[in-house]
């Protein structure tokens, strides 16, 4: 149900990038071709009944502390967690497990971990990642990862934006 856009639409946005238009003409001429040869040349089907999620890969020396990604996550979490005590008030010590529960139901725990692992290799490496991931930053467990570095709380930011049970019950139903 997703709206793509023809060629023309195509040509005229791109055309705006490159002001020679001989130039671009060649160039889009060019990008059709390659477009035709790997659509004709390349089988493959993906399954639309079929959730397709990243897998978070541990690394050995993960392995040996982790018996599982989950545990992992977990971990990673209340390890935040000690780091910013702040965040156990008597409400947000509901929230954080809501949030866990949700993030666990929901079969997300893999895309937090290899968000957490590209954001730390970001940040390590000196390139830019911003301050925050869009509705995730209203995650308390994504501000225990590091993921974003904007207490949720503070701002009365909602995890609910980002990740509901029922927003869950929907995509396991498409």
């Amino acid at each position: 149900n997703q709206y793509m856009k023809n060629y023309q639409e195509y040509y005229e946005e791109l055309s705006k990038l490159i002001l020679n238009e001989d130039k671009f003409f060649g160039l889009f001429e060019e990008a059709l071709v390659n477009l035709n040869y790997i659509s004709v040349n390349c089988n493959y089907l993906l399954e639309t009944q079929v959730r397709h999620a990243p897998k978070y890969v541990m690394t050995e020396e993960e392995k040996k502390k982790y018996a599982s990604n989950t545990e992992m996550f977990e971990s990673l979490v209340f390890d935040g967690l000690a780091e910013h005590p702040e965040i156990l008030d008597r409400y947000s010590e509901e929230r954080l497990n809501t949030e866990i529960s949700i993030i666990e139901e929901g079969d997300v725990v893999d895309y937090f971990l290899m968000l957490r692992d590209i954001i730390r290799w970001g940040r390590d490496n000196n390139i830019l990642v911003g301050l925050g991931r869009g509705s995730a930053g209203g995650s308390v467990v994504s501000y225990l990862l590091g993921i974003v570095k904007v207490n949720p709380l503070e701002y009365e930011l909602l995890f609910s934006r980002f990740l509901t049970k029922g927003r869950l019950i929907r995509h396991e139903e498409e």
